[in-house]
């Protein structure tokens, strides 16, 4: 899920930072606004899930609180559609960063088969397992993003998506073939190896973490701090308000 998380963040980042670049943002604050509310969700989505790791390493350890990761864990599943329906939502705004972007997000978005979707369903099927906190490996992720290429529209993914689900579904297959299927109990070496995992995963994090703070501050710098602030206001009231 880190690898996941971490290339989303890599794509909003690319094409919002070329948008800054040609200092578009100080001059629409609308499209300003929907990078911020997508940064500041995932930013919350970063925070909950360096806690999941902190506590799947307590659970390794037989000292952590099962109850608390599963809390946890579905706070990050309704997170991540969150996020979801934060891009979606901001679709035609985003288009103005570039047409290419929506492309890139298909299939992280695809409500049927996106990869976001697909984390989800796993996370309700293996609620402690390895491959719902590392889902697909940083090698198996790229190749489904490189074939979601072809079956990926303006308007989403087509009929044509075999190829993406059969991706997808043999990089799960390599994750489950080697998974932990309950990190509360794990065997002698399991410990050590998820342990690894979990390094890596936190790694991640910490990039993620970095490319959305310095997405936000820059667009601070090109808005202003009084105009950041106020688009802080709105997307915190617009949340309430949803609840």
């Amino acid at each position: 899920m880190f690898e996941l998380l971490t290339k989303l963040v890599e794509i909003l980042s690319s094409y919002g930072g070329r948008w800054l670049d040609g200092r578009h943002g100080t001059r629409d604050a609308k499209v300003a606004g929907s990078v911020l509310s997508v940064v500041l969700v995932l930013q919350e989505v970063i925070v909950r899930g360096a806690r999941l790791l902190a506590v799947a390493d307590d659970l390794l350890a037989g000292t952590g609180d099962d109850t608390a990761f599963a809390e946890l864990l579905d706070a990050q599943v309704a997170s991540l559609a969150e996020v979801r329906s934060e891009l979606e939502a901001a679709r035609g705004v985003l288009a103005t960063l570039d047409v290419e972007l929506y492309l890139d997000l298909v299939p992280f978005l695809d409500e049927k088969s996106g990869l976001l979707a697909q984390w989800g369903k796993q996370a309700t099927r293996g609620r402690y397992a390895t491959t719902t906190l590392f889902f697909l490996s940083e090698a198996d992720l790229a190749h489904a993003l490189e074939v979601s290429r072809s079956s990926s529209t303006a308007s989403g993914m087509d009929l044509a998506r075999t190829d993406f689900l059969l991706a997808v579904s043999d990089g799960l297959r390599k994750s489950r073939a080697v998974e932990v299927r309950d990190i509360r109990r794990p065997g002698g070496r399991d410990v050590q190896d998820v342990r690894a995992q979990i390094d890596r995963a936190a790694a991640e994090l910490d990039r993620a973490r970095a490319l959305c703070r310095d997405l936000a501050e820059r667009i601070e710098q090109g808005l202003g701090s009084e105009a950041v602030t106020e688009l802080r206001r709105d997307l915190v009231s617009r949340k309430n308000k949803k609840k």
